[in-house]
């Protein structure tokens, strides 16, 4: 017989109603649950359980190894750490899941990758994703974000080349006004319009 799929929430609500009635009910608490269920959940924290049918809810707690948990979490998915344990582990840390062991999410597949319990994650929004994305992109060119030195190529709308004439940092990484063909740009002006199109280290021109 197929297993019952429980989400990761169901699940730990079961549990945790089962622990906390077992000392008033004793060998009859998976029939007082089925009671309750039976005339829906009522209290917000337990009402994940109302999705399931009085038939499943009744196999989970009578037959063994009748269910398994749909895992919170998948390979492939971003993630965003919830607690701060510094380092690796500090709160706000996003990153996308390469592996799934032991009550982990790691970071990659290597044994001395960060891993993250899943109680201390969440799945990343959508913009904490494009921001760690971008992050990652200029990363990979030895930049901070929107890190823009002498001799970079940035284009325009219609691809028209312009050249950053001064950085938006200073030699001790002080933020300043960049410019552009010699022309001071504000920076936010420069985000919206423009994009890399070649940075000064690979152009071949020089």
């Amino acid at each position: 017989m197929e297993k019952i799929q429980l989400t990761q929430e169901q699940a730990d609500r079961i549990d945790f109603l089962l622990n906390q009635w077992m000392p008033f009910n004793g060998d009859a608490v998976e029939e007082a649950l089925l009671k309750v269920h039976l005339d829906n959940w009522r209290d917000e924290n337990n009402r994940c359980l109302n999705e399931l049918s009085l038939d499943s809810m009744a196999r989970v707690l009578y037959t063994p190894n009748s269910y398994e948990v749909i895992p919170r979490f998948n390979v492939g998915d971003w993630a965003t750490r919830t607690v701060d344990n510094g380092g690796f582990l500090n709160e706000g840390r996003v990153f996308k899941i390469a592996k799934i062991s032991g009550g982990h999410a790691w970071e990659g597949e290597a044994n001395d990758s960060p891993a993250h319990l899943f109680e201390n994650i969440r799945h990343s929004t959508s913009d904490e994703i494009q921001q760690e994305k971008e992050r990652r992109w200029w990363a990979k060119h030895d930049r901070e974000v929107w890190e823009l030195r002498e001799g970079d190529t940035l284009k325009d709308e219609i691809n028209y080349p312009h050249f950053v004439t001064r950085g938006n940092r200073t030699d001790q990484g002080l933020e300043r006004t960049p410019s552009l063909n010699c022309i001071f740009k504000d920076m936010e002006g420069i985000k919206r319009r423009f994009k890399v199109a070649c940075f000064s280290e690979d152009r071949l021109d020089k």
